[in-house]
């Protein structure tokens, strides 16, 4: 095969699209030897055309903030004089074309049912959904009492019903893969240039702990663990720490922050026992109610959270954009 011989494009197609084993190596299939195809300038044409195959994009408005710049698919979202919302895709022509929904449902109601209504109108359309959920609300709501409602397994449900190929950041509850099939993306490596060196990870209760497993292989550090209950809803009472702190630096790990009530008392017992500075690190900061000012007078001296979630500024907050990481995963 000579390097530009355009006779053997479609042979080149059929081996790099269909001859990719699981390792990402080529099959020399079709009659075609993949050395050759590996040199021809058409395949750098190829893998440029199929790292886009995801490149239309709808960002719904709970996420409006990310992605500034990225070329977007026109959607109308307003509201009717009752109340009710309205959702409208302007571009008509995808049937059978990929498109990228990203979205996050916090307030969960209005920003949850408009999803719902992009991803209905997508599929009326004929399109191909890849969701990628950057805050998933209802989460926390995995599990129930008597006459309670699984609202975590109340929405997965409904989304399940437009696409199975969903990602989402940093799932709160891995109970949720009972009810939709998911890849979860925990993002650790944004956080690590900005983290002090010689810190001490900290997981605030026993769930966290597979967490700060993870934050203690990428920064090579100490573990301590808390043991924490809850007497009564979003209030949080630590009965026991496990590991030295005393003298050092320490970073707490979570998904995220809330009310605050788990991290406050964290640094609470954490300070107690003789730590240095306490950091804490979390993937959403939702700061319910007056969580920042509760913060702010805890002993904690930086907070780090991602940008899932709209952030206002504040003295005690550092923002870490993760658009790239979204980026990299709408491919």
């Amino acid at each position: 095969m000579k390097p530009h011989d355009i006779r053997h494009a479609p042979c080149a197609v059929w081996t790099i699209y269909s001859g990719l084993s699981a390792s990402g190596r080529l099959h020399p299939w079709g009659g075609c030897d993949a050395s050759s195809i590996l040199a021809s300038p058409i395949i750098s044409i190829f893998k440029y055309y199929f790292q886009f195959l995801w490149q239309m994009v709808v960002i719904t408005s709970s996420a409006s903030h990310l992605l500034r710049g990225e070329k977007r698919l026109p959607v109308t979202v307003t509201r009717f004089k009752d109340g009710e919302l309205y959702v409208k895709i302007h571009e008509t022509r995808l049937k059978h074309k990929r498109v990228t929904v990203i979205a996050g449902f916090q307030p969960p109601a209005d920003n949850l049912m408009e999803l719902l209504l992009t991803l209905d109108g997508l599929r009326r359309l004929g399109a191909r959904i890849r969701l990628i959920v950057t805050y998933f609300g209802y989460a926390r709501q995995d599990r129930t009492k008597p006459g309670e409602a699984l609202a975590a397994a109340v929405v997965c449900r409904m989304l399940r019903r437009y696409t199975d190929n969903i990602t989402v950041i940093d799932m709160h509850s891995k109970r949720l893969n009972k009810y939709i099939t998911y890849k979860n993306i925990v993002p650790i490596t944004p956080f690590l240039p900005i983290i002090p060196a010689g810190t001490v990870i900290v997981a605030p209760d026993k769930g966290a702990i597979p967490r700060a497993r993870h934050w203690q292989r990428a920064l090579r550090a100490p573990l301590v663990f808390l043991q924490k209950t809850r007497p009564v809803q979003d209030v949080a009472e630590i009965l026991s720490i496990k590991g030295n702190v005393r003298g050092k630096n320490v970073l707490i790990v979570d998904d995220m922050i809330a009310t605050g009530g788990t991290i406050i008392e964290a640094a609470r017992v954490l300070k107690q026992h003789g730590a240095n500075k306490i950091y804490v690190a979390a993937t959403h900061g939702l700061f319910a109610g007056d969580a920042l000012k509760n913060l702010a007078q805890s002993p904690i001296s930086k907070i780090f959270v991602t940008n899932t979630l709209p952030q206002k500024k504040h003295p005690l907050l550092t923002v870490i954009p993760i658009d790239e990481l979204i980026k990299q995963k709408r491919i």
